[in-house]
């Protein structure tokens, strides 16, 4: 017989397993919540990877956006640096700190015509400018 497996049902299962004094249910129960939660985290991390956006490199060595992010689109917002209150004029991408850990990865942001010139920020060839 096969078995499907439901969150839901997972948590009620958690809950009667603590109910015994068994260390194998104890241990069950612990089991399960532990693969529960690294599940959750693995949606969380395939949800920011669908939602990132990619760049390639072109033929003359340019990064060129590949997709645009879900959140993203052909209109510009506001300029992405911390506390600007500016329209972004130009899209581009810096590198950030990977959620993961590891090396930093690129990640598309949108800059006003001040902060397109911080060192950091690389302006992405097709801009909307």
């Amino acid at each position: 017989m096969e078995a499907k497996t439901y969150p839901t049902m997972n948590a009620r299962i958690v809950d009667l397993l603590k109910l015994s004094s068994d260390p194998i249910h104890a241990y069950a129960a612990k089991r399960i919540e532990e693969l529960e939660a690294e599940n959750e985290r693995l949606r969380e991390l395939l949800q920011y990877e669908e939602d990132r956006p990619r760049f390639d490199m072109d033929a003359n060595g340019h990064l060129t956006r590949h997709t645009i992010c879900k959140t993203g689109g052909s209109q510009m917002r506001k300029c992405c640096y911390v506390n600007c209150e500016r329209e972004a004029t130009t899209e581009g991408f810096v590198f950030a700190r990977n959620p993961e850990g590891g090396t930093e990865i690129a990640t598309a942001v949108q800059a006003c015509d001040e902060h397109k010139n911080e060192p950091g920020f690389f302006e992405a060839e097709g801009s909307l400018t």
